[in-house]
């Protein structure tokens, strides 16, 4: 009896650290590109009001080329733990960053996490 008891508890050990180790590592996140290259957003820069997605606390309204002479206006939500956004509102900016990852949801902006910011 004693020796299934063991036998049990050393496979639970087991199964947890695989558990923990699968957990560990699916949850990294990979900041750097493969090139090197940081990514980069230009576009006017508001604070955001009432939305139907719910998430940033800024957007970045940028210009984005299409076929012939029309431009499509592409949005973004904008978080940031660096960089005061609310000194820029109004003003054409780039930001520098990273897009936050399980977004954009349901057709919604894609979300940037901004690490600098220029003024054009």
């Amino acid at each position: 009896m004693y020796l299934n008891i063991n036998l049990m508890y050393q496979k639970c050990n087991v199964v947890v650290f695989l558990f923990c180790l699968i957990l560990f590592t699916s949850c990294q996140k990979n900041t750097s590109q493969a090139n090197g290259e940081v990514s980069k957003w230009t576009g006017v820069l508001e604070k955001t009001g009432m939305t139907t997605y719910q998430y940033g606390t800024h957007t970045l309204t940028g210009n984005a080329s299409t076929t012939g002479n029309q431009t499509e206006n592409i949005l973004y939500a904008l978080r940031s733990a660096t960089v005061d956004l609310d000194q820029y509102v109004g003003k054409k900016v780039t930001v520098s960053g990273d897009e936050i990852e399980g977004y954009p949801v349901d057709m919604r902006p894609v979300f940037i996490e901004v690490t600098a910011l220029e003024v054009e």
